[in-house]
């Protein structure tokens, strides 16, 4: 390592780290003041990220000794862009290191940063339409649309969680009777994404819908009919022809919400 790079990585060292000793030849009271305009940044960034996450842990003095954790963690912050500091925080909630762990966090936090983060991911995700001309949901019949491929906003995110995220409240008081039970066994799926509005929407799906949902994005190349005949691995209490009798209207539904887009019939 050369000697610039070395000062370089020294001086770093010393913002991310205000209890080590500044660089040689660097002013303690001038560091200060790099360190703080450092944290103060990165502070308000994950702020608006996460701002429930935010406003629950500062009400119990954790959020700063949280951020401090993620600086000091350096190997963590990889991404030069500022859009990606608050991915990283999200990974070190879900996988804290021992700083974190010995904050005590309260147990629902990973997941209700993640769910916060989501939101920012929606925002992000490109929406340029697909290159293939669609038919609108509502035109087609049934029969048609269980021969089509569904085309799904380019914006949706999914999160899985165990606690009740979407219902916590910024207010400490008022989770308490939510909380007091508990993380579910059975998790929840929530469907992230920008409505036709360019509005962030927050929807909690059911067990068949997230399984579709899911199938819709990671099969994109199979028709409706083929999604439901691999449902049928999701719901094995439900025949074939009640899938198919039931799932136009669903698909609907998802359409008048702008979670699916359009269809591509590929036969009649």
């Amino acid at each position: 390592m050369k000697a610039f790079q070395r000062e370089q990585f020294e001086f770093a060292r010393a913002l991310r780290q205000p209890s080590s000793p500044p660089p040689a030849g660097v002013d303690a009271s001038r560091m200060a003041v790099y360190q703080r305009l450092v944290f103060n940044n990165i502070d308000a960034l994950l702020a608006r990220a996460v701002p429930i996450t935010y406003r629950l842990l500062s009400a119990s003095s954790k959020w700063e000794k949280l951020v401090k954790a993620l600086l000091e963690d350096g190997y963590q912050l990889q991404s030069p862009y500022f859009s990606e500091v608050s991915s990283t925080l999200v990974a070190l909630l879900a996988e804290p290191n021992a700083a974190v762990r010995g904050l005590q966090l309260p147990p629902y936090s990973a997941e209700l940063a993640h769910y916060e983060w989501l939101e920012l991911q929606a925002e992000l995700a490109d929406a340029d339409p697909s290159p293939v001309p669609v038919a609108a949901i509502t035109t087609l019949p049934p029969s048609q649309l269980l021969v089509s491929r569904i085309i799904v906003t380019p914006t949706l995110q999914l999160g899985h969680y165990h606690w009740p995220v979407m219902k916590i409240s910024p207010q400490p008081e008022e989770n308490r009777a939510l909380l007091a039970a508990g993380p579910s066994a059975a998790r929840q799926t929530i469907a992230v994404y920008r409505d036709r509005q360019e509005s962030a929407r927050f929807t909690a799906l059911n067990t068949t819908t997230a399984a579709l949902v899911e199938l819709l994005v990671a099969k994109p190349q199979w028709c409706l009919a083929q999604q439901l005949a691999a449902l049928l691995e999701h719901a094995p209490s439900v025949d074939l022809a009640t899938l198919k009798q039931h799932a136009p209207a669903l698909i609907t539904e998802l359409a008048e919400t702008g979670l699916v887009t359009g269809a591509i019939t590929l036969s009649h």
